[in-house]
């Protein structure tokens, strides 16, 4: 969403195109609404500054929830900087997706398999939680229902031409870490 300048940055189309040809099953219409999402989202925040509050629909006036909100916005950036670089050359965008040519398993793909997702959505609540305004919950709802269908559609991919994929999806949580599964030892029977 926001975090698509650091994907631009660091990924140009012919970059990630190199030495992929099988296609994910593409949300196109994608693009148009990570446009709308991240122009309404900046257009609602400076508006915040400057409207009075009833424009922009505020629901707090709290300086815990506007720092707690921007340290949501610090957190998303790190958790997307991390993944971004633990892809690697196995990076495609959301509206352009390829299948990659190994699992990756490092970085927050250890806990997580969609941690630039996770790093997206934080990113938008904790905006909204920085402005204050309830005009960016339709955004925050709207972003995370397509990040649910692609996720969905990729792991369906993944699971089918990655062999230990289907392993790795029982090990790993969607969008957060999942619990620790250690199997543990009955007790003593002395």
């Amino acid at each position: 969403m926001l975090n698509s300048h650091l994907y631009r940055s660091h990924h140009t189309r012919q970059r990630y195109l190199q030495g992929k040809s099988r296609r994910l099953p593409s949300q196109s219409s994608f693009r148009f609404w990570e446009l709308y999402l991240r122009t309404t989202t900046i257009a609602i925040a400076l508006a915040g500054l400057h409207l009075p509050h009833g424009w922009v629909l505020l629901f707090h006036d709290s300086a815990f929830l506007r720092g707690f909100g921007t340290t949501l916005v610090i957190a998303s950036a790190d958790l997307f900087v991390w993944a971004e670089r633990s892809l690697g050359d196995e990076y495609s965008p959301c509206y352009d997706s390829f299948l990659p040519g190994r699992l990756v398993r490092q970085g927050p793909y250890r806990f997580m398999r969609h941690p630039l997702y996770t790093s997206n959505i934080i990113l938008l609540w904790g905006v909204m939680l920085v402005c204050g305004s309830l005009w960016l919950l339709p955004n925050c709802l709207l972003l995370m229902w397509f990040y649910a269908r692609a996720a969905v559609s990729e792991e369906s991919a993944l699971a089918a031409d990655l062999p230990d994929y289907q392993e790795y999806m029982t090990m790993t949580g969607r969008y957060l870490p999942r619990p620790s599964r250690r199997r543990r030892d009955p007790p003593d029977s002395r």
